[in-house]
């Protein structure tokens, strides 16, 4: 009986795990040029800076020739009010606030894009 439970359960965890890459495959999108997600936070690659706005809501991401490969901003969570900002903390970025910022959103040539720092996810919106 406990085999027969224990080979239940390996399916069951494996199909799951199937049907999550399927639908985070499906979601996912690129990130703009230049950066990667390292340890919580969106890294700027060698070759590019990021580049904050007076009041700190957006990053932008640009290349040594000043092009732009992404604009980044934060927001709160479904469903929370308060503020976020954009906090810079060496090479990278991240999200803080009082509303559960967790999520990254980034538009680059027109494409939104939500990141969870915390997971690594990133979904087209």
């Amino acid at each position: 009986m406990n085999i027969k439970f224990f080979l239940a359960a390996i399916i069951l965890i494996a199909s799951l795990a199937s049907a999550r890459a399927q639908s985070t495959k499906n979601s996912t999108a690129q990130l703009p040029e230049g950066c990667i997600i390292e340890s919580g936070l969106i890294k700027a690659k060698q070759g590019f800076h990021f580049q904050l706005s007076a009041d700190k809501k957006k990053a932008t991401l640009v290349n040594a020739k000043n092009n732009i490969s992404g604009t980044f901003s934060c927001h709160c969570s479904e469903g929370k009010d308060g503020n976020c900002s954009v906090l810079q903390s060496g090479e990278g970025i991240r999200c803080t606030g009082n509303c559960g910022c967790k999520i990254l959103t980034v538009v680059s040539g027109g494409v939104k894009i939500g990141i969870n720092l915390t997971t690594g996810e990133i979904k087209k919106i």
